[in-house]
């Protein structure tokens, strides 16, 4: 399995939904990589699949940071942070969505560990993986499939679908 304290609570989260209760997180081979493509990761899957007979396969693509998937939800940063949203979103580039932020951005305003370091700095926190995963375990699956359709929302549908078929 190759998921994140992050992913894995998002994961996690879509996991508890039914039909999937009854299912363990070792009961899946998921794979979250980023700036991989569709064909490239759908092989990789399949390859899994055969690797694992009898285990679903589920494989997402976090474009250009897995980092998008924890500033989808600046309602929950600011619930975990204890402050206000509006505040969290000041530290938002302007116009920018977030799975468009890149680490290899010449404008560190657009480089999405350091936007969560000093979105975590507003209440002399550190971006660590607690921290990250806090954020997820508050955040709504479906709500940040919407806000997160590029990434997060095929991750999610595919789980869902893996785990329908076997059901």
């Amino acid at each position: 399995m190759i998921l994140g304290p992050p992913a894995l609570v998002r994961f996690n989260r879509v996991w508890q939904e039914e039909p999937f209760r009854r299912w363990r997180v070792g009961s899946a081979q998921t794979l979250v990589k980023t700036r991989w493509r569709d064909a490239e990761l759908q092989e990789g899957a399949t390859r899994a699949a055969e690797l694992f007979p009898g285990h679903p396969t589920v494989w997402g693509l976090a474009i250009e940071s897995v980092e998008a998937w924890t500033l989808g939800a600046p309602e929950k940063i600011a619930e975990e942070l204890g402050v206000e949203v509006e505040l969290v979103r000041q530290q938002y580039p302007r116009g920018v969505d977030v799975e468009s932020l890149c680490e290899n951005s010449g404008k560190p305003d657009h480089r999405p560990k350091q936007l969560l370091a000093r979105i975590a700095r507003l209440k002399n926190k550190t971006d660590s993986t607690e921290f990250r995963a806090a954020v997820a375990e508050r955040t709504d699956v479906t709500r940040l499939a919407r806000a997160r359709p590029l990434g997060f929302a095929p991750f999610a549908n595919r789980l869902r679908e893996a785990f329908l078929r076997v059901s």
